[in-house]
């Protein structure tokens, strides 16, 4: 679905919003922006990245290396788990972990019910 917004008779701006389809997978992407906590950005997408919102599962974090788990969770206003466990439900799709790390050469794995585990090597430290 396309939305087009049009200003005196010229297009103006266009967003568009694309449904999650085929074999669903886990997505991890590392917001590293400050000196020593990571945030690591999970979600349940298809191939081409788009979440699958309709779609929520727990999702396990293991850390190694120099670092540990701050805390795991997703924007649930009513979440089963605690943000202190390596175990959460994501919601709409998607969960968010805060990793403390203390060095550099961590590994972050996440895995999930029904997709293959994925990996994200965080470099730098505090």
């Amino acid at each position: 679905m396309t939305a087009t917004a049009v200003r005196n008779g010229v297009r103006a701006e266009t967003f568009s919003l694309t449904t999650a389809t085929g074999q669903s997978r886990l997505a991890v992407t590392v917001e590293d922006t400050a000196p020593q906590n990571l945030f690591a950005r999970i979600a349940i997408a298809d191939t081409a990245g788009t979440v699958f919102t309709g779609t929520d599962r727990d999702v396990e974090i293991e850390i190694t290396g120099p670092a540990e788990l701050a805390a795991l969770g997703s924007g649930n206003p009513a979440p089963r788990q605690t943000y202190g466990t390596a175990r959460h439900a994501t919601f709409d799709g998607r969960a968010l972990a805060i990793v403390r790390r203390n060095g550099s050469g961590t590994v972050v794995r996440v895995t999930a019910e029904g997709c293959e585990p994925a990996e994200v090597t965080l470099d730098g430290g505090a």
